[in-house]
């Protein structure tokens, strides 16, 4: 859980630097540029994706063996336990619920759904 509050960090502190820089240019009157507040806005929705991309590396490194709680790698303990991290009891069905599509690897270009026939 720890890892996936940074991707929430993260895109939350973008929003508020770019309102932030624009509230406080027009509280001193000074001249803010719009995309300056983008940008700020932008940085903290690249970093949010970059948190998110590293996550799911990170499960698919250990094939959905990650904590719920500290993203601990489970790989090599017991099926079912409790994480020697944080405590937090685990099993393989929990770990699959909780990961759920994060740990299944697609192949490039395959679809996530079927395509629907086109009657």
């Amino acid at each position: 859980m720890a890892r996936r509050r940074w991707v929430i960090v993260w895109l939350l502190a973008g929003f508020v630097v770019g309102m932030v820089v624009l509230l406080g240019g027009y509280a001193f009157d000074l001249p803010v540029h719009p995309w300056i507040v983008c940008a700020a806005i932008l940085a903290g929705q690249l970093m949010s994706a970059l948190a998110q991309l590293s996550l799911v590396r990170d499960v698919r490194a250990a094939k959905g063996r990650l904590c719920s709680r500290c993203c601990y790698d489970l790989t090599g303990l017991p099926d079912s336990g409790s994480c020697p991290e944080c405590g937090t009891s685990y099993d393989p069905d929990t770990l699959k619920r909780y990961w759920g599509s994060m740990a299944a690897k697609r192949p490039r270009g395959e679809q996530s759904s079927p395509p629907r026939s086109i009657p």
